[in-house]
């Protein structure tokens, strides 16, 4: 038997022995399966969490086990379709058949292959949304994760979550990501992150202060942990770019030679110019200024992740992000045929500039950072980041 809820604004879920509570938070689509008549049905040592991005959706399968440490969690298959979710704001009906579907085929073929007896109706299986639905009105977003959720339960698995997290709490699972693949919790110090999206940006790192609105408690494995976590919906370096192109001066943010007639570009780079325009764009985020005022932030190490990442790895500087401003000014103010030809296998050379600008921007004049506090990857230890792996320590 399935149990279906379907909470709206005011409601989450809670599991408790196998069932479903209802809780004061956030708009959430849940539910679980009975499992046997007697209740001894053993908890999935597998769990499957869709990443609903701005850009498309990524399904992962995990792979969990308790042991006397903590949690272990392993990143067994991954699998991507370059379609929003939120592109079905308009015909929510179809969310699930063809935004979710093509995903759920994917995993359910991995893990049937890898374990031919598997039990489908055991694994709990979430839908989250980030930046690109929280764009969406609530009305559709709802009518999105029902039809997401109706799929899940043809599939046979266990309705877990649907729904769109907050920009801070994927910011909060972003820094369990890190810390956990770093193998930092059980010690007493952590990495704070630095995160730059398409649509939003993340700072999240622990804190001696006491829990408040931006300030959330948190256990992983019995250890708890005062985390620090602010989302700015608005700057992530796609939409905050777009916002810039509005500006009269946006010229100034792209590489002379550059044009583009659909955004009215002709390129003119200066750096001085580039940052006004930035300043402009984040003016009405008068809250990243005052993340450096919170208790810990001056001694905390972070890692920049995303965007962050590719804007430093663009020039070699990952570890040394105090030179970002240095290569921006001699690369941007070259045409921008030379910079093609210099990264031949960048991705959209055009708004580096006005990317990296964005995050140098940030990174230094709103947030404060020294040069020696960040250092940007891609992956730890070999593996990639995502967020969606600190959902599944932070939850369990």
């Amino acid at each position: 038997m399935i149990i279906l809820v379907i909470a709206t604004e005011g409601i989450k879920m809670k599991r408790v022995n196998g069932i479903m509570l209802l809780l004061a938070s956030e708009m959430v689509i849940s539910g679980c399966s009975s499992g046997s008549s007697n209740g001894t049905t053993q908890p999935s040592p597998y769990q499957f969490v869709v990443d609903a991005g701005s850009s498309g959706s990524r399904i992962y399968v995990y792979n969990k086990l308790t042991t006397e440490s903590g949690l272990v969690i392993n990143d067994l298959y991954e699998s991507k379709i370059n379609i929003p979710l939120a592109s079905f704001a308009n015909n929510p009906q179809d969310a699930g058949s063809y935004g979710i579907q093509p995903l759920l085929t994917s995993a359910i073929n991995f893990i049937q292959t890898r374990e031919s007896t598997v039990n489908l109706a055991i694994i709990p299986t979430s839908v989250l949304g980030t930046a690109g639905m929280r764009l969406v009105p609530e009305s559709q977003q709802n009518a999105i994760y029902q039809s997401v959720a109706a799929t899940i339960i043809e599939n046979n698995l266990e309705l877990d979550q649907t729904k769109t997290i907050s920009g801070q709490y994927e910011g909060i699972y972003s820094w369990a990501d890190v810390n956990y693949l770093q193998n930092n919790f059980g010690n007493n110090i952590t990495n704070g992150i630095f995160e730059v999206g398409g649509a939003s940006t993340q700072v999240a790192f622990a804190t001696p202060q006491a829990s408040s609105e931006s300030i959330i408690k948190i256990s992983v494995n019995n250890k708890f942990y005062n985390v620090y976590a602010i989302s700015f919906l608005g700057l992530g370096q796609d939409v905050a770019r777009n916002t810039m192109n509005t500006l009269a001066n946006h010229n100034a943010c792209y590489p002379l030679g550059y044009s583009s007639t659909l955004l009215d570009i002709n390129g003119n780079f200066d750096f001085s110019n580039c940052v006004s325009n930035y300043d402009s764009v984040i003016a009405p985020y008068p809250e990243i200024n005052q993340v450096k005022d919170v208790a810990g932030y001056s001694s905390e190490s972070f890692i920049g992740i995303a965007s962050v990442y590719y804007a430093l790895s663009f020039w070699n500087i990952e570890s040394q992000p105090g030179l970002l401003t240095q290569n921006i000014n001699s690369t941007c103010v070259e045409n921008y045929a030379q910079i093609v030809a210099q990264h031949p296998t960048a991705f959209k050379p055009e708004n580096q500039c006005a990317n990296s600008t964005l995050i140098n921007t940030m990174m230094f004049n709103n947030l404060a950072m020294e040069s020696s506090q960040l250092t940007a990857v891609e992956t730890i230890n070999g593996t990639p980041l995502t967020w969606t792996l600190g959902y599944v320590l932070v939850q369990d």
